[in-house]
């Protein structure tokens, strides 16, 4: 599992995730280091706490969307507006 938390270890990542089953990052940081989560295939997104993208025009849940994913999961024990 890659953690990527605050700080310079998160520096040249997309690099590195291809050795992990499992990336982790946060809402924020994942605005902050966009155009590297880009870059990255990813077999699978999993957003938790999916009400933090309930905004389609959110700059996050822009962001989510730009990811490229195979498969993408949204978690949420909070109940979402349908629309």
């Amino acid at each position: 599992m890659l953690a990527l938390a605050a700080g310079a270890e998160r520096a040249g990542f997309a690099g590195r995730v291809s050795r992990y089953d499992l990336v982790l990052t946060n809402y924020a940081l994942l605005r902050r280091d966009l155009e590297e989560l880009q870059e990255v295939e990813w077999r699978a997104v999993i957003l938790d706490e999916a009400q933090n993208i309930k905004n389609p025009d959110a700059q996050v849940s822009r962001a989510a969307r730009t990811l490229n994913a195979r498969y993408r999961l949204a978690l949420t024990g909070t109940p979402l507006e349908n629309r």
